[in-house]
């Protein structure tokens, strides 16, 4: 083989966008992260393989559950319905968001942390994370309530409404309605029960993502917090700022 012909198949395998392949040549030492050479098949910009310090991640090389990458300011600005190379479908099937993708590990070792592919037994959560997430923080705010309830009827108080702020990606969805007027909204504390069964979902969701079948996405890294709301004079709706 000509050094020519070495050299065109060693670029190909830096610039090779399609994970099982790349994973193969990474695995085998035929090429390391430093040597990688990825372009976006969508916008052609080059994809960062490295983590970052800042933790932008705005064109990391990212694996879709086809197999095929491109960068993930590309996925995430177009709400991709299915893969723009092979079509293969890509949202979740219950709520028909699309799906963020997986990150492409920066690790050796942690190449095979990927799920396989679709074709390969690989398949999409029903639902997205944020959707995961809210039914789960809806379910426990049912159960929240529930204790609370029945221990203020203990001790002879009437029961109380409690709400809850689900943090996710920086962005705040409120659950159990919004805070009347003439109300104001008073943070309580969580239960330790509550904050081990929000633990065992997160440590539950890692360990279906580790099987190696499942595509979950990105981390669900939520915090939940929550609240009552009490009588005030002086209260202001946030509705009416």
């Amino acid at each position: 083989m000509s050094a020519t012909t070495q050299t065109a198949e060693f670029k190909a395998m830096t610039k090779e966008t399609y994970w099982p392949v790349l994973k193969s040549s990474l695995l085998n030492g035929n090429i390391s992260f430093e040597d990688l050479d990825l372009d976006c098949p969508i916008c052609y910009d080059k994809m960062g393989v490295h983590e970052t310090r800042d933790g932008n991640e705005d064109h990391r090389a990212t694996i879709l559950p086809c197999g095929h990458m491109i960068g993930n300011v590309c996925l995430t600005r177009g709400g991709l319905e299915t893969c723009p190379i092979c079509r293969a479908g890509i949202t979740h099937p219950s709520c028909q968001h699309p799906f963020e993708g997986m990150i492409m590990p920066a690790r050796l070792r942690m190449l095979n942390t990927v799920p396989k592919e679709l074709s390969k037994g690989g398949y999409i959560t029903d639902q997205c994370r944020e959707c995961r997430a809210v039914e789960m923080a809806n379910n426990i705010l049912e159960h929240l309530s529930e204790m609370d309830t029945e221990s203020r009827g203990r001790r002879n108080l009437p029961p109380r409404h409690l709400g809850m702020v689900l943090t996710l990606d920086g962005h705040h969805v409120l659950l159990g309605g919004n805070c009347p007027k003439n109300m104001k909204l008073v943070s309580i504390d969580t239960p330790k029960e509550i904050k081990y069964r929000w633990h065992d979902f997160e440590e539950g969701e890692y360990t279906s993502a580790s099987e190696g079948l499942v595509w979950f996405g990105k981390p669900t890294n939520a915090k939940i917090k929550f609240h009552t709301f009490e009588e005030s004079n002086t209260a202001v709706n946030p509705d009416d700022k």
